[in-house]
């Protein structure tokens, strides 16, 4: 479900050409290889998690699902004061893994406006319908991952060195956050490689 929900959404997303002549991906080829990247990262860490996986075997069901999104707001309202997990979950970890989709989808080439939508449409689809299935979305999770993406793609980007300067065009740079383990639930550990190391170049 989540493989089609971002493949979907995102074909709205026109990412635009940042003028990098190494690349050969057409605009129309990123919006259906990214949203598939980003959820099959999840899908592997949603089974991998014991916390997670263990979670959406026990109690995880379609119908919260549907019930999250037939009341959104009320739902992460509540769901965010059941969220007592620790503050590195919270206000580092949530943040940081969303800073580094930020970061990928610049590098990939997408417009700030199209990046910002594009990691917010994957904190909905990890909080409504993975983490979802089995909770209540969290209004501190949806926040903090909103706040990390928009300070990546709005103010950080473009101010990190340039990767393929430090270490060369051909090298393939991998960018790791991982998981902080928390009570019944587990946050997106995100692991993305990025090709010919493009973040840094304008």
């Amino acid at each position: 479900m989540i493989s089609a929900t971002l493949a979907l959404v995102t074909l709205t997303l026109a990412p635009t050409d940042r003028g990098d002549s190494t690349t050969t991906e057409t605009r129309s080829t990123r919006i259906l290889t990214d949203p598939m990247r980003l959820a099959g990262v999840t899908t592997v860490w949603a089974a991998i998690s014991p916390n997670v996986r263990g979670s959406i075997l026990d109690s995880g069901s379609v119908g919260n699902i549907v019930a999250n999104f037939r009341s959104p707001i009320r739902r992460a309202i509540e769901g965010g004061r059941a969220d007592h997990d620790l503050f590195t979950t919270n206000y580092v970890a949530h943040p940081l893994s969303w800073a580094v989709i930020g970061l990928y989808l610049r590098g990939r080439g997408y417009s700030r406006p199209g990046a910002f939508l594009f990691s917010q449409l994957h904190s909905v689809a990890w909080e409504y319908v993975v983490e979802g299935s089995y909770m209540k979305p969290s209004g501190k999770d949806l926040i903090a991952n909103a706040v990390g993406a928009a300070t990546a793609i709005y103010w950080l980007d473009g101010r990190l060195p340039s990767v393929g300067r430090i270490v060369g065009k051909e090298h393939r740079a991998t960018v790791r956050v991982g998981s902080v383990p928390r009570s019944g639930r587990s946050t997106l550990g995100v692991t993305l490689t990025v090709s010919r190391a493009t973040l840094g170049d304008r």
